[in-house]
């Protein structure tokens, strides 16, 4: 991998460093596994390299199923757009409308609607 530095400096001789340690399949696994379980790291990685390892762990069956698993329970949290004038007046609108509303559906029944017991 080039020259070895025994005080490496720049980030190109901490990576050669790095990789020059993890060549035993043992030590890279314990690494990578150090490596991704800090937020701060995970997040710099490329999203190409993000989908490549999920692929690649994901390939054994129990592990797929837990992420899977994870993934559907995982409730969505949309972020607030930006509001806009006019936005608090047709909220209140609609709650006004909702809880003036006997119906659960926005309309009576069919048997109140037609005025009889349920028959046309």
């Amino acid at each position: 991998m080039g020259r070895r530095v025994d005080n490496p400096v720049s980030p190109q001789q901490k990576v050669t460093a790095i990789h020059s340690l993890a060549r035993d399949d043992q030590v890279a696994a314990q690494v990578t596994g150090d490596l991704l379980r800090r937020p701060q790291v995970a997040t710099k990685v490329p999203v190409v390299d993000k989908v490549r390892v999920v692929e690649e762990f994901t390939r054994d069956e129990g592990i797929a199923a837990q992420v899977t698993t994870g993934l559907l329970r995982r409730q969505p949290h949309p972020k607030p757009g930006p509001r806009r004038a006019g936005d608090a007046a047709r909220r209140h609108r609609r709650t006004r409308l909702a809880r003036a509303d006997p119906h659960p559906h926005g309309r009576l029944p069919v048997h109140r609607r037609l005025g009889g017991a349920g028959g046309v």
